[in-house]
């Protein structure tokens, strides 16, 4: 099979329409379920980020935020929204499995990334993730992940 010369969501970050791009650029409803109801501040780190619709929120409610993703355009996207709000975020172009983790996190999330990633290199991000999250935080990972049976078939 042949690969796409991009991936679809280059062309979503590329327009001009704000934090749009994906779900009306409204945070995650998990991701604000936690905010409002148990991390009020905090750092967080958002992996996937595109234009940061989640990271953006985060840092609107005070968070210390570090953005990653591997897409140049949604980096830029995500800089310019929080230049033109006045927010500060650290943002990053990079894979995020080479990521490298300076202390304990309050807040990870991954929404509609981790599956992108081969297989084989998702425990290791997980647990990476499970011991860089400081006690009391939290971990919002949303996907399609052929693993999720084997870390959540006890749990429910």
């Amino acid at each position: 099979m042949t690969l796409p010369k991009k991936p679809f969501w280059e062309d979503q970050y590329a327009q001009k329409d704000g934090l749009k791009t994906f779900h009306g650029g409204e945070p995650t409803e998990t991701v604000r379920f936690v905010v409002e109801n148990y991390l009020n501040s905090g750092n967080a780190v958002e992996f996937g980020c595109g234009a940061g619709r989640d990271s953006i929120y985060l840092a609107s409610k005070g968070f210390q935020v570090t953005s990653v993703d591997v897409s140049e355009t949604g980096i830029a996207k995500l800089n310019e929204i929080a230049a033109l709000r006045k927010l500060k975020i650290n943002s990053c172009v990079r894979d995020m499995r080479d990521f490298e983790f300076n202390g304990k996190h309050d807040l990870f999330v991954a929404i509609g990334c981790l599956h992108l990633i081969p297989t084989k290199d998702q425990p290791e991000l997980l647990s990476r993730i499970r011991t860089n999250t400081r006690s009391g935080g939290f971990n919002v990972v949303k996907g399609a992940f052929p693993i999720w049976g084997h870390f959540f078939q006890n749990k429910y």
